[in-house]
């Protein structure tokens, strides 16, 4: 069996790597809701053990057993907590622009109403501009959210944007 440590790291890999259009087609759920919780959920899983990783690898530059030990502890907690740890020392306004975002987000989706109006909206009428139609507002929301995540990049210092560049984005 494998490690703590790669186990934790083939659960990654796996679930970035998942293949977006079988699903996205998948008959069980409707486009706009995946949509809607990919652009959110996904992108704000994805930055969190992006920005644990490269913070733990500038506390932790040879990557020993200390490493490896802060991230299997960072990876045992959610991701909200899991960011919070990360960039609440030097970043806390951004984190806190990025929480009240990602709040929106799942205040809107615990609703079992706007999930119903969600549900109702078909990709060609996405954008089309009524009270029912409720994908433009979480679409915008969902931009905010990048806009959020890109300003705590900004902030974070090269050594760590460098990282956060050449590992994750290349």
């Amino acid at each position: 069996m494998f490690s703590p440590f790669v186990t934790m790291w083939l659960v990654i890999i796996k679930t970035l790597c998942i293949e977006y259009i079988p699903r996205a087609n998948d008959p069980e759920k409707d486009w706009s809701t995946r949509n809607i919780k990919l652009r959110h959920s996904r992108k704000f899983w994805y930055f969190s053990n992006i920005m644990v990783v490269s913070m733990l690898a500038s506390k932790h530059p040879h990557g020993d057993q200390a490493f490896k030990d802060a991230l299997l502890t960072a990876f045992s907690k959610p991701p909200a907590e899991r960011l919070a740890d990360a960039i609440m020392e030097s970043q806390p306004l951004g984190l806190g622009c990025l929480l009240d975002t990602y709040g929106h987000f799942l205040d809107f989706m615990s609703s079992n109403d706007n999930r119903a109006a969600l549900a109702k909206v078909s990709h060609e009428d996405r954008y089309k501009m009524n009270l029912e139609n409720p994908f433009p507002m979480m679409k915008f929301n969902s931009d905010l959210l990048h806009s959020e995540i890109m300003a705590i990049l900004e902030e974070v210092g090269i050594s760590v944007r460098s990282r956060v560049i050449s590992w994750f984005m290349l």
